[in-house]
């Protein structure tokens, strides 16, 4: 049976693939060494172990390896059985080289029964808008380390399919489970209005689920709800944004469209159904015209999406994924669309 004890970190400085000899715990910090964990007969030598070696850092490591290793030594060495590995720029699945220096040794339970980890919204907005652009077969090696930890802990990250369009979904038979993120679309910006503002869109709600492929039918329907549309110049409210699903495991709403003349923006969406739920921004008001005898009104910015974007004021269109639309920038000035909707499936084996 594979072993395993929490808080067991061992310091290394061993190089390249071979045998780790592991020293003491890391000073300072709540942790055991391996050879504590022997030494107290927790865990014995012959034992097999899940590890991870985090190779440049404790806490935030860009170079990992996950595997299965046998301890010897009275704990003082750990064989290497690695499956998977992280090397800063490509996953691999031989163990790690590792270069000069201190490294950290830590035992894991096994990284194929731990549970999904979405790291999105820890990441920055150029990091969030890298996973964003992923396409289905291309994946740079920037967007594999950011994606490290998911796939580590989850099995192998072997696809990510980007849809945006309905279409079908058809279950490969190698799928173990999904990270399914669902985005609605935003609600279009109201048309401007004389001297007075007009609302802009909403942005859309936000659904994320993990689905295991037994719960999965062989295929499943993703629906990619219609952007809202902008008000025409000429006293036009914006339309709502479309609804986004997955088969019925999860789904958000689009946001509301921006109303004309009457300063309120559109209410956001919100997702359901999944294990991260949602709200869309509230569209806001643009400002009124402040020059003597009346001016151009200002358009107001629509509403954020979820994990997603929106744009200036002035008539434009929300970013994309779910963004609310902008009121119209002056008289009869069109408002702008809401962003488009969108989902992401992570499939791992």
């Amino acid at each position: 049976m594979v072993a395993t004890v929490e808080n067991c970190v061992s310091e290394t400085t061993t190089e390249g693939t071979g045998t780790l000899t592991l020293g003491s715990a890391p000073l300072g910090l709540p942790y055991f060494s391996l050879q504590d964990v022997v030494s107290a007969g927790w865990l014995a030598d012959g034992q097999e172990a899940d590890y991870a070696v985090h190779a440049d850092d404790l806490k935030n490591p860009t170079k990992v390896e996950y595997g299965t290793g046998t301890i010897g030594g009275a704990g003082t060495t750990l064989t290497r059985g690695a499956y998977r590995s992280y090397d800063g720029q490509s996953f691999g699945t031989t163990a790690l080289s590792l270069p000069t220096g201190t490294h950290y040794v830590l035992l894991v339970p096994s990284a194929r029964n731990l549970p999904l980890v979405a790291p999105l919204a820890h990441l920055t907005g150029a990091q969030a808008q890298q996973l964003l652009n992923i396409d289905d077969t291309v994946i740079s090696a920037a967007q594999w380390g950011l994606l490290g930890a998911m796939g580590a802990e989850a099995g192998r990250l072997r696809r990510i399919r980007r849809i945006t369009a309905s279409s079908f979904y058809s279950k490969p038979s190698w799928l173990r489970l999904a990270l399914v993120r669902v985005w609605g679309a935003g609600g279009g910006g109201a048309a401007g209005y004389a001297t007075f503002a007009s609302g802009s869109g909403g942005g859309g709600g936000f659904a994320e689920r993990v689905i295991l492929a037994s719960q999965m039918a062989a295929t499943e329907t993703v629906t990619i709800g219609a952007r809202g549309l902008g008000g025409i110049g000429g006293m036009l409210d914006g339309s709502a944004g479309g609804t986004s699903s997955f088969g019925a495991f999860c789904s958000a709403t689009g946001g509301g469209g921006g109303i004309f003349g009457g300063s309120a923006g559109g209410l956001g969406g919100s997702g359901s159904g999944g294990d991260d739920n949602r709200v869309g921004g509230l569209g806001l008001s643009g400002g009124e015209a402040i020059s003597i005898g009346g001016g151009a009104p200002l358009g107001g910015a629509g509403g954020q999406g979820a994990y997603g974007g929106t744009s200036a004021h002035g008539g434009r269109a929300g970013q994309n994924p779910g963004g609310g639309g902008c009121s119209g920038f002056t008289w009869a000035g069109g408002g702008g669309a809401g962003g488009r909707a969108l989902a992401i499936i992570y499939e791992y084996e």
